[in-house]
């Protein structure tokens, strides 16, 4: 059976390994698109995890990279049928490419970190908050769309909660807190919301509170990391009207400092969840 894991992902796992086996051949771009019949590029797009494979060319590079059996099974098994789907696709019509691949990694990572410095994460958010927060966006054109966005970010919230919950990392900044996105009972329910959420085992929330100086940043960092080794962290951007990958070295460290910098000024997990209890007793 085909290992449980997203399209991006198993894309990434499979032009990464068929990367590794050309260079084990010392063979150029060049050299395998001309034995093949490809051009340059699509070889290149295929090893960046930009475009799928058919089954058929795949061993076709397997034959010119003389793989192994083991190798073989493995890499065969990532090429994923036209037909398979994620429960995000039947969204497709509400939700960008950008926000389906978030989904996808989201949905296969083994560890989360997230921190927004103006709104609760959307792994935290109520029902109610999260309709105020995409309903009070300047983005959403066709309001019947309203109610599928709020079930999609309902349903990405089931990784906290299913049978290998993904652990999550997440800081609150405290004006959130504060602004009464959706008015004072949506906040209250919002709170109440995230102490249950912070009662979860596998959650880590702790709040950057006013005096910190590490909330300058504006917008959302999400950090994806993964079980396996052979694949390399993520960094999602989020931003007013859309989201950035990132995924070079350089740039997961970079915002992986950011977020260590960040955590360092929070108030210990103990203290946010006090934090946020009495916030919410004077609603």
């Amino acid at each position: 059976m085909p290992p449980k894991s997203t399209v991006s992902l198993r894309r990434r796992r499979l032009g990464t390994e068929l990367r590794k086996l050309r260079d084990a051949k010392g063979l150029r771009l060049e050299d395998v698109a001309e034995h093949v019949g490809w051009n340059k590029a699509k070889l290149s797009r295929i090893e960046l995890a930009r475009v799928g494979l058919r089954r058929h060319d795949l061993h076709s590079l397997l034959d010119l990279y003389e793989a192994d059996a083991a190798t073989r099974a493995a890499l065969d098994a990532l090429v994923l049928d036209g037909t398979e789907r994620r429960w995000w696709m039947r969204y497709a019509d509400l939700i960008s490419v950008a926000y389906q691949e978030f989904i996808a990694y989201e949905a296969e990572a083994s560890h989360i970190q997230d921190v927004n410095f103006s709104i609760i994460p959307g792994l935290l958010q109520s029902p109610d908050y999260a309709r105020a927060v995409i309903t009070a966006g300047p983005f959403i054109t066709d309001p019947d769309d309203v109610d599928g966005l709020v079930l999609v970010r309902g349903r990405r919230q089931a990784v906290l909660t299913d049978e290998a919950p993904v652990r999550l990392t997440a800081v609150v900044p405290e004006a959130a807190l504060h602004q009464h996105v959706g008015g004072a009972a949506v906040l209250r329910g919002q709170l109440a919301h995230l102490l249950e959420r912070a009662e979860l085992p596998n959650v880590s929330l702790s709040v950057l509170p006013f005096a910190a100086t590490g909330g300058a940043y504006v917008g959302g960092v999400t950090l994806f990391h993964f079980a396996q080794t052979g694949d390399p962290s993520m960094v999602f951007l989020e931003y007013q009207g859309g989201t950035t990958l990132l995924d070079t070295d350089r740039e997961i460290s970079r915002y992986q400092r950011l977020f260590d910098h960040v955590l360092r000024q929070t108030l210990s997990e103990d203290d946010s969840f006090r934090l946020i209890e009495q916030r919410r007793k004077t609603l």
